[in-house]
């Protein structure tokens, strides 16, 4: 499903709080330049936040160690979520240049 730039706002805040409830792990291999304070397969996601003002997706994980680093993708230019029954399975976002980052979910999330 594509999401509208308009709804992603309010459809990452639903995200964020299914995600902070079920402890969801992803798989981040499909991040372009990967994460800089681990080389984990998989990693607890903590937030994804859409900030309308500075046109930035910021995808925050947490680590075993329980520190955390965000993710962060300017100027988006669409936002795609594959899901099924079950719930949300990944999340694609592509950027200004037409790069894709992509979190795979280790188990569905269903957002309300």
């Amino acid at each position: 499903m594509n999401l509208a730039k308009h709804d992603w706002q309010g459809y990452f805040e639903r995200l964020s709080r299914a995600v902070a409830e079920s402890r969801t792990e992803v798989e981040v291999a499909g991040l372009p330049g990967g994460l800089t304070t681990t080389d984990a397969a998989w990693v607890a996601l903590v937030a994804v936040r859409y900030d309308a003002e500075r046109d930035l997706i910021e995808i925050g994980f947490e680590f075993a160690d329980k520190t955390t680093e965000d993710y962060a993708i300017s100027f988006p230019r669409a936002v795609a979520i594959d899901e099924d029954e079950e719930g949300v399975a990944a999340i694609e976002v592509t950027d200004c240049d037409g790069a894709t980052h992509r979190v795979e979910l280790k188990e569905p999330v269903e957002v309300a």
